[in-house]
């Protein structure tokens, strides 16, 4: 029983001390946290993103979803990279491996790769065709399913086939279904979407609604594109 204590401690330890260091290292931009977000697939020009900068933030929410639209360039991209990444040393699924210190035997906390994924739907559906008569398709949607936490960024911006937007359904149903934390955006509102995809707008309807308003405030940002 001790022995079993004492585990859990040192790997409380080690997870508190793996979210100290990543969150600091994101402020700094260190190595680590470097890695991190490109594992995360988060794009390099939002890795900037942070909360205290928006200008429209979402309210605090307990549904572990959360569909933010509105029109070109109100900076949905960035709010979603600015959220994901504020909760990224907290999200991140850890694995633990037996080290040592001058103090003796420790615990090191690492994150699991692909427990957080950003992904771009456009890309999603393109690579979805490419692999469409191999294997990998599936573990594609398999990936997308299981992530802890997931950012679909651009919903909307493709016409896909109605097999993709299927997919793309099953994703958004199995999260929302399983309570995974997701972000959606998109140009979009839901009765837009349902137009054309009524399943797909029936499963993001479950999610928190959240609408940027305002002009193109994409120059201002960075001075780079930004969806």
């Amino acid at each position: 029983m001790l022995d079993m204590q004492s585990q859990v401690s040192d790997r409380e330890k080690a997870r508190q001390c793996f979210q100290e260091k990543l969150r600091d290292g994101l402020r700094d931009m260190t190595p680590q946290a470097v890695e991190v977000l490109t594992d995360c697939r988060i794009p390099k020009i939002f890795w900037n993103a942070r909360l205290a900068e928006l200008e429209q933030r979402p309210p605090k929410s307990n549904q572990a979803g959360l569909f933010l639209s509105g029109g070109t360039g109100t900076l949905k991209s960035v709010t979603a990279a600015a959220l994901l990444i504020d909760a990224l040393p907290t999200i991140l699924d850890l694995e633990f491996h037996p080290s040592r210190n001058e103090f003796g035997p420790v615990e090191v906390a690492e994150p699991k790769r692909g427990s957080v994924l950003w992904v771009y739907v456009p890309r999603l559906f393109h690579e979805l065709q490419r692999n469409f008569r191999n294997d990998w398709g599936p573990d594609l949607v398999d990936e997308c399913v299981r992530a802890r936490a997931l950012v679909l960024d651009d919903i909307g911006a493709h016409a896909p086939q109605p097999w993709m937007l299927e997919k793309l359904t099953l994703i958004v149903n199995e999260r929302i279904e399983n309570g995974r934390r997701t972000l959606a955006t998109s140009n979009l509102d839901i009765p837009a979407i349902d137009k054309h995809a009524p399943r797909l707008a029936s499963r993001l309807s479950a999610m928190k609604l959240f609408r940027l308003d305002g002009p193109d405030r994409r120059p201002s940002w960075r001075s780079e594109e930004v969806n």
